[in-house]
């Protein structure tokens, strides 16, 4: 870690997780005008999918960004790995672009809006800057750090224009294995895979990655 020991990451994730899981409820909550319901199997398949995805790519994202510009588009502050490119927080803080998806889809849902899947993954290319801006924009409030510091400033370093073809690739990709693993049986193992695996390429990609740089 950058910030702070142990006591500091502790409050760290406990805060993130209460602001998470009560601000992206209610937030499609009021925008659905009801208290939406909860199918545990499907928002268990939208976090670790989303998880999975992520974690496989961002720092992939972060490095394409780094050998065209010179720098990092974002730098962790918190935990970082992958020479900051990543974090080892993400096992807990992807997931929650998950649960916000899903309760944005539940919200859609509830107004009878069912978007094709290719809009669908174009979605996190625009809110996903906003996605930034409320969890940095909540982080700094309360602990005085950027999780993810941009080092670009048109968005005072919250986050960046520049990430949204980024966001919009992974945003394709989560889509599509999402709409593939909803499309199967209910079955918990695949959502423990996904969770699972994400976790492996978290912990063996910045094994490899230390030995290689």
């Amino acid at each position: 870690m950058t910030t702070g020991g142990i006591s500091f990451l502790f409050y760290f994730v406990v805060a993130g997780l209460i602001f998470g899981t009560s601000f992206f409820y209610l937030l499609w909550s009021l925008v659905a005008r009801k208290f939406l319901s909860v199918d545990y199997y499907k928002l268990a398949l939208y976090m670790a999918s989303g998880f999975l995805v992520a974690v496989a790519t961002e720092p992939v994202h972060d490095m394409v960004y780094k050998y065209f510009s010179g720098e990092y588009l974002w730098i962790y502050q918190v935990w970082p790995i992958f020479g900051g490119a990543s974090t080892g927080l993400a096992f807990l803080s992807w997931p929650f672009y998950g649960y916000y998806f899903y309760f944005f889809n539940q919200m859609l849902l509830s107004k009878n809006i069912n978007l094709p899947t290719w809009v669908k993954g174009s979605i996190p290319a625009i809110d996903g800057v906003i996605f930034d801006i409320v969890a940095n924009g909540f982080f700094l409030l309360t602990f005085g750090v950027i999780f993810f510091y941009y080092p670009r400033p048109e968005l005072w370093h919250l986050s960046s224009w520049w990430v949204i073809p980024f966001y919009w690739v992974s945003g394709m990709l989560y889509a599509y294995v999402l709409k593939y693993f909803l499309r199967k049986p209910k079955n918990w193992s695949i959502p423990l895979a996904c969770y699972a695996l994400g976790s492996a390429i978290l912990l063996i990609g910045d094994i490899i990655y230390r030995h290689l740089v």
